[in-house]
């Protein structure tokens, strides 16, 4: 034993230091590697993370003398499970940052601000701190080689103007690229804007009024007007060529989309791990055929709609309800399910949607591969966790926000066969949306195997 936790703070045995008591040495240039001394010495070939350890008032998880083990939404731990897998794996992490190739910036930015709030201001202490405590680690790359995790709803939509961790690898919920294509047909203006009063910020949340206002891309000083959540004077229709998130709120080549946490928040009010009960259920033998006979429906989605919300999901939500739900006769569409009990209506559906909200979606993905509903994905312009790695078109159908009238229509005629195989694929890769490395989770691998492949790129400069 290394040491003892007292309130949330490691208390460490004589020899060992840290946030975790895991550090046991501290590392300069050997004079007699020249290497080292010009700062090349950091390994070419494995992924090699160093941590950096950071005081409690600059980041800090939680308040130790009240907090429980955990706080807030278990949904948004992610990143406390990739720190705490991290810490244990001694084949990627390193002491010696001579020898690191990435640099962990363990910002504790959920606890700090939450889902709904903006934290800007907080990385920019975090990211300003370690520029001036660790200058000659920081100029290596210009924090270009650092790694932390944004995943507040819209992730790194709400920090693009700071600076120096946009320039960062960000591990992230939400992987918005720039979407004007949303507009090519016209029809969010047509259906979510209709009769709406005013256009809103990406997210309607006062406290980014002041840092993520929509730019018009052809007119650099140019902005749409910014909502607020009272009623006011009817303003013109949104311009075709807007778009819903600022370019740089996820780069391909450089960020990482990971899967939410889920488990208790689907199968259990206890908030704990039930994952291992629900594979149980799910890859019985025969499980796949036994799971067809009691699908008796085509599509299920269960999610908010928020119609007064236009941004809320891209309009899709709202697209959906408005073509198959809003004011239609019981019965019109007797194949689809819609709201209910997410577990039951996920085995009783061959497809589930999976459209975002206030920010990312990959909760829904998660419960519709865990079921073994396959997932409809409707979020133009939206990455999805391990997409780079994962082959989505094997076990998931793409849908397009224009294409929403014939979505029923698409998807019934998608053979059988196709069926079964897209759900057989969809049990091969589940595992990658997990965390729980207990029941067999590999969502902690597949983020180490994506952020070799950023530093690859890094390297290679595909962005910069």
């Amino acid at each position: 034993e290394r040491g003892t936790s007292k309130q949330g703070f490691c208390h460490c045995q004589p020899g060992w230091w840290g946030m975790d008591c895991t550090r046991s040495q501290a590392w300069k240039p050997d004079p007699a590697q020249p290497l080292q001394l010009q700062d090349r010495a950091f390994n070419r070939t494995h992924v090699r993370i160093y941590r950096f350890e950071l005081p409690w008032h600059v980041a800090m998880a939680r308040f130790p003398s009240v907090a429980p083990p955990t706080i807030g939404d278990p949904l948004y731990h992610g990143p406390d499970l990739f720190e705490a897998l991290l810490s244990r794996d001694t084949q990627v992490l390193t002491e010696n940052p001579w020898e690191a190739n990435l640099f962990y910036v363990q910002a504790y930015n959920y606890y700090h601000s939450g889902n709904m709030l903006s934290p800007p201001e907080h990385i920019t202490i975090v990211f300003n701190y370690i520029a001036d405590h660790y200058p000659a680690i920081y100029s290596r790359n210009l924090g270009k080689d650092f790694v932390y995790s944004v995943v507040n709803d819209v992730a790194a939509c709400s920090i693009v103007n700071a600076t120096r961790a946009m320039r960062a690898i960000k591990i992230t919920y939400f992987g918005a690229q720039d979407n004007t294509a949303y507009r090519e047909s016209d029809m969010l203006h047509r259906v979510v804007f209709e009769n709406e009063t005013q256009l809103r910020n990406v997210t309607g949340k006062p406290h980014m009024l002041q840092h993520d206002p929509l730019v018009a891309p052809n007119n650099e000083s140019g902005v749409v007007p910014i909502i607020s959540r009272y009623p006011a004077p009817p303003v013109p229709p949104m311009p075709s060529n807007v778009r819903l998130f600022p370019a740089e709120c996820f780069t391909p080549l450089r960020d990482v989309v990971v899967p939410a946490v889920c488990g208790w928040r689907v199968y259990s009010h206890t908030r704990k791990w039930h994952l291992v009960e629900v594979y149980r259920r799910m890859w019985l033998p025969n499980v796949t055929d036994r799971l067809k006979a009691n699908r008796t429906h085509l599509m299920y989605f269960g999610g908010d709609i928020r119609s007064t919300k236009p941004f809320y999901s891209g309009g899709a939500r709202q697209y959906f309800f408005k073509t198959f739900v809003e004011d239609k006769p019981a019965g019109m569409f007797p194949d689809l399910i819609f709201g209910g009990n997410g577990v039951d209506c996920s085995l009783k559906a061959e497809f589930c949607m999976v459209a975002y909200g206030e920010g990312f979606a990959s909760n829904r993905l998660v419960v519709a591969m865990l079921l073994q509903c396959i997932p409809v994905i409707v979020q133009d312009g939206v990455h999805q966790a391990f997409e780079d790695i994962i082959p989505y078109a094997d076990f998931s159908i793409r849908i397009r926000h224009s294409e929403i009238p014939d979505l029923l229509a698409l998807l019934r005629a998608i053979p059988e066969s196709r069926r079964q195989e897209l759900r057989a694929n969809g049990i091969k890769y589940s595992q990658a949306q997990n965390w729980n490395a207990a029941s067999g989770g590999l969502a902690y691998n597949y983020t180490i195997l994506s952020l070799h492949k950023r530093l690859q790129n890094l390297w290679g400069y595909f962005f910069r």
